[in-house]
C-alpha cells in the first residue's frame, strides 16, 4: 500500500470510527423522540374529575418582545419565550391526583400563561414506568397529543412536547397500580409562543405566512414529491427563545439512512447540548390540497438532536451551515426522503425551494432564471467570498412564492431536482416579489469552512472519500430498497422543452450506456451510445410535444422513465 492510499484509509477509519461511536452514544440515549402511541386520557371517561382544580402559571411571567428589525437577514425567526415553571410531578400543591377502584393513579394540573397563542412544555428528570401514559391536550380535548410512555425515556431525562393551541394546556398522568409512585418528571419551562402560530379563528384559511405563497400540493409541487418528503419543520430551543426554521433530511453516499438533518447555521449558534435534545421536528406539515385548510393538518413528530458540524465552528458563519443527527432513526410511516444532493458548484438554470415560512403550513416558491454565484452580506455579516447562490423568484399558476422568517435553512434545489444550497437570507417577499434571496452553496458547506471534521459536510457524508460529485435519494422505507438499487440515472426537468439534463450515479462513471427514445407508439426517435462521466445533456427540442419514453441500459442495468415534451 502506497503512502498516500494509507494515510486515505487512515482518515477514513478515523471518520467511521468517530460516526460509529457518535451512533453508538446515541442507541444509547435510545431517544424514542416525540413519537406518541395514541389513546385518550383516563379523565375523559368520567363524567368530573375533580372540584377546584388549580391553574397554574409560569414563575416568570411573558414579557413583549421585540423581534428583530428585518427578518431572514441570517436571523432565525422568533415567535416564543421560554419561561421558568420548576414543578415536579411529586410535588403535593402540583395538580390533582385521584385513585380509581382499582388502584390505579390519575394525575392532572392546568398551565396557564397569559394571551399566549400556544404553549409548549420542556421536561427534565423524565421517567415514565411501563405501562404509565403521558399525555397533553387543550380544555376543550379537540387537541389531544400522547401517549407518551417508557418508550420515550431517554438517558437525558430530557424531553419537550409540541405545542397546543391556546393559553392553557392541560398535562394529564396515568399511572397503574402495579408501578404507582414510580413516574417522575420536572416541567422547567414553558413555552411562550405569541406570533408564528395560526390563528384558529381566522376565515383565511390555515396558515399565517404572506399570501403570495403556493402550497406544495399545488400543481407547483407535482414534480418535486420526493424533495416535499425530505423537508422539515424546526421547532428550535435556544436559551430561554424558541424560533423556527427549516431543515431536510439529507442522504449520505453510505445510503444507510443515517438520520441526518442540514438547516442554517444562523438559526442555532448559541444552542447548547441541552438545548438540542429538546429541539422538536415536525414532518409532513402541510395541506393536504392546494388551499389553505381550516383546520391544522396532521403531522409527526420527533424530539432531539445531535450538532454534528457546522460553518461556525471555524470561527466565521461562513457559508451558513448547520448539521444535526436526530437521536434516533425515522419511523417508516413518516415517509420522508433522505434527499441527494450536488456538490459541483454548477448552479441551476431554473429549480424551486421547499420551506416553512413563519413555521407556516410547507410551501413551494420557483425559480426559473440562472442563479448567480454572489458573496451575501447584511448588516454586521459578511458570507463567504462566493459563498452564495443568488435567487430572484418567479410568479406560476398559483402564486408568486417567495421566501420569509421561519424559511432559514431551506433547501434550494436545483433543475436536476439535486439539493444545492441552504437559505441564509435576503430581501424577498410578498411585497418585494422580485428582490434577492441568498442560498449558502452546497459545494462550500461541503470542504470549504475549515479543515477539521466539525466545519464540513465532508466526512459526515461521504465518510470513505469516495469523491462522489453528487448522490441521488433513497426514502426512509425498505420496502422501496429494490426500486432504488435499478436507479440509476434522474432526468430533470420533466415536463421539458426539450433540453433535457440526464444525472448518473457513481456506480456508471466510466462505462458505456445505450440511451433509446420511443414515443407513444413504441417507435424509435432516438438511439446512441455515450461513456457517462455524471451528467449528460440532450437537445430534443425537434421531437413533436407529447409523451416519451427513455430506456438507458447497460453493464447489466437497465432504467426506463416516462418523459412529457411540451
Amino acid at each position: 500500500m502506497n503512502s498516500k492510499n494509507f494515510v486515505l484509509n487512515s482518515i477514513s477509519k478515523t471518520i467511521k470510527l468517530s460516526v460509529l461511536t457518535l451512533m453508538l452514544s446515541i442507541l444509547s440515549i435510545q431517544l424514542q423522540a416525540q413519537i406518541s402511541r395514541g389513546g385518550k386520557p383516563a379523565s375523559f371517561r368520567m363524567e368530573k374529575f375533580a372540584d377546584n382544580e388549580k391553574i397554574y402559571s409560569p414563575r416568570t411571567p411573558f414579557s413583549p418582545q421585540k423581534n428583530a428589525t428585518i427578518e431572514k437577514q441570517c436571523t432565525a425567526y422568533k415567535f416564543g419565550q421560554i419561561l421558568d415553571f420548576n414543578r415536579k410531578l411529586q410535588e403535593p400543591d402540583f395538580g390533582k391526583k385521584i385513585i380509581d377502584s382499582n388502584g390505579n393513579t390519575i394525575w392532572r394540573a392546568t398551565i396557564t400563561s397569559k394571551n399566549a397563542l400556544a404553549l409548549g412544555l420542556y421536561f427534565s428528570d423524565f421517567y415514565l414506568p411501563k405501562g404509565a401514559k403521558l399525555f397533553i391536550y387543550s380544555p376543550d380535548k379537540k387537541q389531544v397529543i400522547g401517549s407518551f410512555t417508557d418508550l420515550n425515556n431517554s438517558k437525558t431525562g430530557m424531553f419537550a412536547t409540541e405545542l397546543i393551541y391556546g393559553d392553557k394546556l392541560v398535562i394529564e398522568y396515568n399511572e397503574p397500580a402495579n408501578v404507582a409512585g414510580l413516574g417522575h418528571f420536572t416541567i422547567d419551562e414553558v413555552l411562550h409562543a405569541y406570533r408564528g402560530v395560526s390563528n384558529l379563528k381566522s376565515t383565511s384559511g390555515f396558515g399565517d405566512s404572506g399570501g403570495c405563497e403556493v402550497n406544495v400540493k399545488c400543481s407547483e409541487g407535482t414534480h418535486y414529491e420526493k424533495q416535499i418528503n425530505s423537508v422539515v419543520r424546526l421547532l428550535i430551543k435556544e436559551g430561554s427563545s424558541s424560533y423556527w426554521c427549516t431543515g431536510s433530511v439529507i442522504n449520505n453516499v453510505e445510503n444507510d439512512r443515517t438520520p441526518y438533518i442540514l438547516t442554517a447555521d444562523h438559526c442555532a449558534t448559541d444552542a447548547s447540548s441541552s438545548d438540542l435534545n429538546q429541539w422538536i421536528i415536525y414532518f409532513n406539515y402541510q395541506s393536504a390540497t392546494c388551499d389553505n385548510p381550516n383546520d391544522e393538518p396532521n403531522s409527526n413528530t420527533m424530539t432531539g438532536a445531535t450538532k454534528i458540524a457546522a460553518s461556525s465552528n471555524s470561527g466565521t458563519m461562513g457559508s451558513d451551515f448547520y448539521l444535526v443527527l436526530l437521536q434516533q432513526n425515522i419511523p417508516v410511516e413518516y415517509n420522508a426522503y433522505f434527499m441527494g444532493w450536488d456538490r459541483t458548484g454548477d448552479g441551476s438554470t431554473n429549480g424551486v425551494t421547499i420551506h416553512h415560512p413563519q413555521g407556516d403550513i410547507k410551501k413551494i416558491s420557483t425559480y426559473t432564471s440562472d442563479l448567480l454565484s454572489a458573496t451575501y452580506s447584511s448588516g454586521g455579516y459578511v458570507g463567504s467570498e462566493n459563498g452564495s447562490w443568488e435567487v430572484v423568484w418567479s410568479a406560476t399558476e398559483n402564486g408568486h412564492g417567495v421566501t420569509e422568517g421561519g424559511s432559514s435553512g431551506s433547501p434550494i434545489y436545483s433543475q436536476d431536482g439535486f439539493l444545492i444550497g441552504t437559505l441564509t437570507g435576503g430581501w424577498a417577499s410578498c411585497t418585494e416579489l422580485t428582490s434577492e434571496d441568498y442560498y449558502g452553496k452546497f459545494d462550500y458547506h461541503w470542504d470549504k469552512n475549515g479543515s477539521t471534521n466539525n466545519t464540513q459536510l465532508k466526512p459526515w457524508l461521504d465518510p470513505n472519500d469516495t469523491g462522489a460529485l453528487f448522490l441521488s435519494g433513497v426514502p426512509v422505507g425498505i420496502k422501496e430498497e429494490a426500486k432504488i438499487q435499478d436507479e440509476f440515472f434522474s432526468l430533470f426537468p420533466n415536463p421539458s422543452n426539450g433540453q433535457i439534463v440526464l444525472r448518473f450515479n457513481e456506480s456508471t462513471n466510466g462505462k458505456t450506456y445505450t440511451i433509446r427514445i420511443n414515443n407513444m407508439l413504441g417507435q424509435s426517435v432516438y438511439q446512441n451510445k455515450f461513456v457517462i462521466n455524471y451528467k449528460l445533456d440532450l437537445n430534443l427540442q425537434y421531437l413533436q410535444k407529447g409523451i416519451y419514453f427513455f430506456e438507458i441500459e447497460g453493464n447489466g442495468q437497465r432504467q426506463t422513465q416516462k418523459v412529457i415534451i411540451r
